[in-house]
This record gives structure tokens, C-alpha cells and sequence, in this order.
């Protein structure tokens, strides 16, 4: 009988994995995986029909991460220098058996020999795997100025991250500029970049969508407690406007990502709003919206979260002007200015409707 883990070495086995986890997670955030086993977590999150199918799996890995491959007639030559169905294979299972992360249908899973809870609607299932993604970039800004701002980017069509980040990490090799876009450390020499990586985010989505929250921060006692209502509404309303406007309507699968800040804090904010948006998944979208990850991830080397942050600190810079104002105009002023303009955000608007279906606030 072979001997059983100490509660010590389960313990350490459990951190282990959960390192593992969130390393995956921020490698999918970032749209940046470099592993086989994160290349793979990238097509089951964003091919969810990859989850239950490994023929599946392979063809969209090829298609999506070897360049040599030309999708048509498979030749034998293909089966011996492309990623072999085995290997892949394996890192599928290490996702779904051992990080429990793309989960396939219950169906599959009983096949599999890993089914683990009572079978679910099959139909529900279907629908499930053959919905496109929402990725949701979530920053928020004003926690200690006049307007408490919660800001989002959008990604309508799932797999474009991996264009748009890829489109990013190119001109950061071509311009040698290797700061993160952060805007609290915008300057006057960094101000062109910020520009640029703004204008190659907007010019290489094809359904991409900017929206915010703001409400006054005046009476609120506990920011921890708003914080995750904000997102809430935020997704819910965006959802909403999303499916009503006929840019991605529904069904589909949610991918949401925070700019990490205190564990702490990450953790309330976190388990909150994903019982939030479950619930409303369930009763106000009627099940058509499946709710895939909600984290929060560390934006260090993720400059689509990056991304969402200058829009957001761009936004909150508008609605929470310095005091006492500049004498003149500096750079967080010219990109805040530039960043409205480029995605044709209406601050005056007074209702959703009102708003480009680029950039859109959302009115509680």
C-alpha cells in the first residue's frame, strides 16, 4: 500500500500547484504563453471547442503557433516536425486534470475517466463550447480623489489578444522601448510611446471597446465594498450594451482580468464579483453567458493590461483634474486629451446610447 502524503507535503504540493496556476493565468492575461502547456491553455481558453476535442486542439495550435503549418491537406511530412497529438495531449490534461483550468463538458470528462461532479446540461455544455470570448481588461483609478473610476478594454474577438500583444512586443523590439506604460510614469520623452502603443491597440482590433464607471467618492466609507459593485456593473451593463448594439452578442464564454494590487484586497474583490456575475450570468443573461476566469494578475509584462490602465488613468485625469491646476498643459494632460480623441469618448454624453461603439461610459 503506498504511504500517503503528510499534511506538510500536501500542503506543499497544493502551493506548488497554485504557483503554477497563477502563472499560467498571467502568461493567458498577457496574451505572451511560452511553453507548450501555456500554449495550450491559450487555445482551450480561447477555442473553447478545443476543450473537448484533441484533434481540435491540434489543428488550432498549428494554425495558431507554427508558422510552417498551412491549414488544407495534412501532409506526412506535417506529422513529423509539427507538435505531435501526444504531447499536446498531456499538457491538456496537466490544464484540465491537474490545474482545473478549460474544463471539457461532463460528457467528455466521463469519457475522459475524470468526471468528478454530476453531469450538467448538455445543452447548456453545447452552447458553451461553441460561444467566441469577451477578454475584459479591468483597472480602476480615483481611490483617493473626488470620482472613484473604474475602467475597461475590451477585446470582442478572444484570439486577437494574441495579435495585439504580439503587435505591441514587435514595436517594443523596433523602438528599444522597454518601460512599462504605466501612466503615473509618463514623461515628456516616454509621451510619443504612450501615443503609439495607444494607436497600434485601436488599429489592430477589429471589434474592440473602451467603457468606464465613475460615481463620487464622497459617503463612501469602505472602498473595498465598492470597488467590486463598480466592476459588476461595469461588466453586466457592458454585456448588455455589447449584445443590445449587435457587435458580440450573446452566448458567449468571459474572460475577466484586475491589475493585481494588495492580495488582501484582490481576494475580497475577487470572490465578490465572480459570485456577482455568476449570479447575474445565470438569471439576467439566462445562462448565456459562461463565466471562464475572473482574476487578478500582477500587469508587469502584460501590456494589454498596461493598456487599460492608461486609459483609465486618462479618463480619471479629465474627471479628476489636478489641484491646483498646471499652469500649462503637461504630457499626462496631452495623452489624457489624445487618448479621448483617438477612441471619440463623449465625456458629456448622458446615456450609454449616446456613445461611439469604441469607446463608452457606463451611467449608474
Amino acid at each position: 500500500m503506498p504511504n500517503e502524503d503528510t499534511p506538510e507535503e500536501q500542503q506543499s504540493q497544493n502551493a506548488a500547484l497554485e504557483i503554477e496556476r497563477q502563472g499560467l493565468l498571467a502568461a493567458l492575461a498577457a496574451s505572451r504563453p511560452d511553453t507548450v502547456t501555456h500554449k495550450v491553455a491559450w487555445i482551450l481558453n480561447n477555442y473553447p471547442e478545443a476543450r473537448n476535442s484533441d484533434i481540435t486542439l491540434q489543428l488550432r495550435y498549428w494554425e495558431t503557433f507554427c508558422p510552417e503549418y498551412h491549414p488544407g491537406a495534412i501532409i506526412p511530412q506535417d506529422l513529423y516536425r509539427l507538435p505531435r497529438l501526444t504531447s499536446l495531449a498531456r499538457a491538456r490534461a496537466r490544464v484540465q486534470n491537474t490545474l482545473k483550468l478549460f474544463l471539457a463538458d461532463s460528457a467528455v470528462r466521463r469519457h475522459r475517466g475524470t468526471l468528478s461532479e454530476e453531469e450538467r446540461d448538455g445543452a447548456v455544455e453545447a452552447r458553451r463550447s461553441s460561444a467566441p470570448l469577451y477578454a475584459v481588461y479591468v483597472d480602476e483609478s480615483g481611490k483617493t480623489q473626488r470620482n472613484l473610476l473604474v475602467g475597461s478594454l475590451w477585446i470582442l474577438q478572444g484570439p486577437e489578444t494574441l495579435r495585439i500583444a504580439s503587435k505591441l512586443i514587435e514595436w517594443r523590439d523596433d523602438t528599444d522601448f522597454k518601460k512599462e506604460l504605466h501612466f503615473s510614469e509618463l514623461d515628456g520623452r516616454s509621451l510619443p510611446y504612450f501615443k503609439q502603443a495607444i494607436d497600434i491597440v485601436v488599429e489592430n482590433a477589429s471589434a474592440l471597446s473602451l467603457k468606464y464607471i465613475a460615481m463620487p467618492r464622497v459617503g463612501i466609507s469602505d472602498i473595498q465594498q465598492v470597488v467590486p459593485k463598480l466592476i459588476y456593473h461595469l461588466v453586466v451593463r457592458g454585456v448588455t450594451h455589447e449584445h443590445e448594439s449587435g457587435r458580440a452578442p450573446l452566448p458567449r464564454n468571459l474572460m475577466l482580468w484586475k491589475d493585481a494590487d494588495e492580495v488582501g484586497y484582490d481576494r475580497i474583490v475577487i470572490a465578490e464579483l465572480t459570485d456577482r456575475i455568476n449570479t447575474a450570468a445565470a438569471v439576467q443573461f439566462s445562462g448565456q453567458l459562461f463565466v471562464d476566469v475572473v482574476e487578478a494578475v500582477d500587469s508587469k509584462s502584460n501590456d494589454l493590461l498596461q493598456i487599460a490602465d492608461v486609459f483609465t488613468a486618462s479618463i480619471n485625469r479629465i474627471i479628476n483634474p489636478p489641484d491646483p491646476a498646471p499652469r500649462t498643459p503637461g504630457p499626462k494632460d496631452e495623452l489624457a486629451h489624445y487618448v479621448i480623441d483617438r477612441t471619440r469618448l463623449a465625456l458629456e454624453a448622458e446615456a450609454a446610447e449616446d456613445y461611439e461603439d469604441l469607446a463608452v461610459k457606463i451611467n449608474l
